[in-house]
């Protein structure tokens, strides 16, 4: 297995890999947020799928998104049952954004999607 670019995921090229592990049993340290990319370096292995994308979130983002929640519960403007549907989908476009834009969470817009999809899903 091999991490390598998001160029070289998308193109399976394991020519100039990030780092490669050759043992069989790796523990691969996730260091920073954003997205891993891993692809296998047996012949054709890559073009058949076996490839994986590891996206690693913020810790701020989740201390956030906590305080959010327990805000908006606590100011009676939402039931929690409209909560769980308004992360889960800022989570989905905020992963999207990381694997395919390269782009880093943000915590001011954390806030205001959530409330604004608590309120129309309320």
């Amino acid at each position: 297995m091999v991490e390598v670019r998001k160029r070289d995921y998308i193109t399976c090229n394991t020519s100039s890999p990030i780092i490669e592990h050759k043992d069989g049993n790796t523990n691969v340290k996730l260091d920073r947020s954003g997205p891993f990319y891993f692809i296998s370096r047996e012949e054709g292995h890559c073009d058949k799928g076996q490839k994986l994308i590891v996206v690693v979130m913020f810790a701020k983002l989740i201390w956030k998104l906590i305080c959010v929640l327990f805000d908006i519960v606590s100011q009676k403007r939402f039931s929690w049952k409209t909560i769980p549907a308004a992360v889960l989908w800022f989570i989905w476009k905020q992963r999207y954004g990381s694997i395919f834009n390269g782009t880093q969470p943000d915590l001011v817009e954390l806030c205001e999607v959530i409330k604004l999809r608590a309120a129309a899903m309320n």
